[in-house]
């Protein structure tokens, strides 16, 4: 009883509502239309609220509940700073295995 009732909702009847090649141009403008509609809604609203134009305290890196944050130019070099002399540190601990290896080698020679 409530499927038929659905059905008869539906509009199936309806040539302008069928499903087919024949509706595909009648379902373009209307799904645009609508589409069209709901931007313009969306549009005056956004336009007609109060909200700041600060676009940087709207950011979604600002929120708290973010693991990412700004950083300036500044802290972005000191942090490329830190990593050059992680690796360089990395690379002497290295270069100084390699010689103690090396000179290993030539003792047992």
């Amino acid at each position: 009883m409530i499927s038929q009732w659905l059905l008869k909702l539906s509009f199936s009847d309806h040539p302008v509502f069928s499903v087919g090649p024949r509706s595909i141009l009648p379902a373009l403008f209307l799904w645009s239309i609508l589409g069209a509609a709901g931007q313009k809604v969306v549009n005056e609203l956004q336009a007609s609220s109060n909200v700041s134009s600060d676009r940087e305290k709207q950011s979604w890196a600002d929120s708290s509940w973010s693991p990412v944050r700004k950083m300036t130019d500044e802290e972005y070099h000191g942090y490329l700073q830190e990593k050059i002399l992680n690796i360089e540190a990395e690379i002497s601990v290295i270069d100084d295995n390699i010689r103690e290896l090396r000179a290993s080698k030539e003792a047992k020679k």
